[in-house]
């Protein structure tokens, strides 16, 4: 089979196509893997420091990211977590400059993680129910039943509810370890209701 130059030309734009989607994998994978590394070197610094012990470093998760336009300084949140799970209010920042250093960094990790967790390790209530819980605390009347829109799974058990009338969009639902008052580290369901009244948007 003989191919024309147009089909020629076709398989010719494919493979550059390929080839510089290929480029920008490597070149984001590059980057996410410098960014593990800085964060990676600065957190075992303050096991050195004895700020955290080596447990404690175990699991994060990067929470946002950004560059500025106009210093080029790499803006990089991360959240501790315990088992794959976030640690709400356990949140840690590093901002790296152009050529590399660190400008800033700055911690709220908890030390000694392991012994504040508290309570079941799986959760009591589903998520449906959760809501319901919530709902009733905040005197809201439920006019349809809560049901779900978009299950994204996941250890965190990640899912996107219907609003049930109580929320003017739907409510995205996932497992968090929350500060109790006791001092205690206890999971709980993590939501955001947005008021019909748009009065209050309740982050729990």
């Amino acid at each position: 089979m003989k191919l024309t130059s147009k089909t020629i030309r076709k398989v010719r734009k494919r493979v550059k196509a390929i080839a510089f989607l290929l480029l920008l994998f490597m070149s984001f994978s590059a980057v996410a893997q410098k960014q593990s590394d800085k964060i990676n070197q600065y957190l075992h610094q303050l096991v050195n420091n004895h700020e955290l012990n080596p447990q404690d470093i175990t699991g994060w998760k990067i929470t946002s990211q950004h560059v500025s336009s106009t210093s080029g300084v790499d803006h990089i949140y991360f959240r501790q977590t315990y088992k794959g799970i976030e640690v709400n209010g356990a949140n840690a920042s590093i901002h790296i400059l152009p050529n590399g250093r660190i400008l800033t960094k700055y911690n709220q990790f908890f030390k000694d993680l392991n012994t504040k967790i508290s309570g079941p390790t799986t959760p009591v209530l589903s998520a449906i129910e959760a809501v319901e819980a919530v709902s009733k605390h905040l005197d809201y009347n439920l006019t349809e039943p809560i049901s779900v829109v978009e299950n994204k799974g996941g250890i965190e058990q990640a899912a996107l509810l219907s609003n049930g009338g109580i929320s003017l969009s739907n409510i995205p639902v996932k497992l968090m370890y929350q500060l109790a008052q006791n001092g205690q580290i206890v999971l709980t369901w993590d939501m955001s209701i947005e008021e019909i009244s748009q009065q209050n948007w309740w982050n729990i």
